[in-house]
């Protein structure tokens, strides 16, 4: 038996689940929403790859040449140069 009390609950107040309030989804429901996963897994590769191939560079490879501009041009302005 659990003796978790959910805050502002005092042991009084607290009564236990009623389990037949509860429906699990059925098969038909399982199989939509895996279908409207898998849909949006899909346009979020082809997302990406659509942006790899525009810029020939991953978001990694890109992200860091950011990196290294801001370095350089930081220590630019620190030198004075």
């Amino acid at each position: 038996m659990s003796r978790f009390v959910a805050a502002g609950a005092s042991t009084a107040d607290a009564a236990p689940p009623d389990p037949s309030s509860h429906i699990p989804p059925t098969n038909d429901e399982w199989a939509a929403a895996e279908i409207e996963l898998d849909e949006k897994r899909r346009q979020q590769q082809a997302a990406l790859s659509r942006s790899e191939q525009q810029s020939g560079q991953s978001l990694y490879e890109t992200l860091q040449a950011n990196k290294g501009d801001f370095h350089h041009s930081l220590l630019q302005t620190c030198l004075g140069s």
